[in-house]
């Protein structure tokens, strides 16, 4: 690819890439290189993501339909048999229900949400006017008011079943990747230790941080022990800007509008792009060590806020669609790793470590 590409051809471009296995954030980089802009890139995964998402939930929809036609068609087999009524009045008798699935397997999504719910009633009504008032020879055996009743339980019935079709999507979410607490009792326990490390070794600790020193601890083993790496500053804070771009695009995949995202809560955790985009103005020329340790500072307080639970930032807002705790009890970390196809756990990780570098290589230097 040696060009900008048409909108078109950039999403196609973008599935075939994504099928083939490559992360958002490479094909993200990849592309910008050759002139295109994050912000165009990330609209567009979100198009793809959302589509996707809604042809899963139209084939659960569908499966929902298949099940209660299927059992509906039984039913009146069952009815046929068992009674002494001639198929054509069989059929009559359930005309309001086969008439409301002819419907909606015919009008879709054209239909709102509020007039299919009262096609019932207008069928059941219409159905009823022509039972006691026509002079049709089928109506004159039937119990007219019964099979009305009858019509409308069986109505919405099969609305309760396409309209459940979310939850069934999200039951399967739960039997595919793990129930919230299956996943914590599951973890492995070398991956839960080192997040406890992490924890420890890199949350915010303003009382033993002054004039961007750190001192030292007097515990032994308070800070886990981060290996010495020979590269240069200018290397680590890359790995920082890297990896918070790219943890940046999974906060705005996982919790994005059509999961009940809003602006709000992805500010509140995404690391602002001018604190990254800091770096490059202040290592030109001659570094400044403290506007950089300050940086840095600011990074790893607002990285840190992922360790906390959702409940505790976002409050009692209801996201769907997500593997989490419905309580808000999950870790705002645990459900981006849960709910993203990235490797969110190691772009965490690394710009944790190197936010732990930099503050090592400054306070050599000073």
């Amino acid at each position: 690819m040696a060009q900008k590409l048409s909108k078109k051809e950039l999403r196609e471009y973008m599935i075939d890439q994504l099928d083939s296995g490559h992360t958002v954030a490479g094909i993200t980089d990849h592309l910008i290189k050759y002139g295109h802009k994050r912000e165009e890139l990330e609209r567009i995964f979100d198009d793809i993501l959302d589509e996707e998402e809604s042809n899963k939930k139209s084939l659960f929809k569908m499966a929902a339909e298949i099940l209660f036609i299927s059992l509906f068609v039984l039913f009146i087999f069952w009815v046929g048999i068992s009674s002494d009524s001639s198929g054509e009045a069989v059929f009559i008798g359930f005309l309001p229900t086969i008439t409301l699935i002819v419907l909606s397997l015919a009008l879709g999504k054209k239909v709102k949400k509020s007039i299919f719910m009262i096609m019932p009633l207008v069928l059941a009504f219409f159905f009823y006017i022509s039972g006691t008032l026509s002079t049709i020879p089928v109506f004159a055996g039937m119990e007219v008011g019964n099979l009305t009743l009858l019509n409308l339980v069986m109505s919405y019935i099969f609305i309760f079943f396409i309209q459940s079709s979310d939850v069934l999507n999200r039951i399967s979410m739960s039997f595919l990747g793990g129930r919230e607490d299956e996943f914590e009792e599951e973890r492995d326990e070398s991956a839960e230790g080192r997040f406890e490390q992490f924890r420890k070794a890199f949350e915010p600790r303003q009382e033993k941080e002054r004039h961007g020193q750190r001192q030292p601890s007097e515990a032994k083993g308070e800070y886990i022990e981060v290996p010495q790496k020979h590269e240069s500053l200018k290397k680590v804070v890359e790995s920082i800007e890297s990896n918070c771009k790219a943890l940046n695009s999974a906060i705005g995949r996982v919790y994005r509008r059509s999961n009940g995202g809003t602006n709000l809560v992805r500010e509140l955790i995404h690391v602002k792009s001018e604190w990254y985009n800091g770096f490059r103005y202040l290592l030109a020329n001659h570094p400044d060590n403290h506007a950089i340790y300050e940086l840095v500072d600011k990074i790893e307080k607002r990285l840190n806020l992922l360790f906390r639970k959702e409940f505790e930032l976002f409050g009692t807002i209801q996201f769907k669609n997500l593997k989490r705790d419905s309580s808000g009890s999950s870790r705002i970390i645990d459900v981006l790793i849960m709910n993203d196809n990235d490797p969110v756990q190691t772009y965490f990780e690394n710009a944790l470590m190197a936010c732990g570098d930099v503050k090592q290589m400054i306070g050599s230097v000073k």
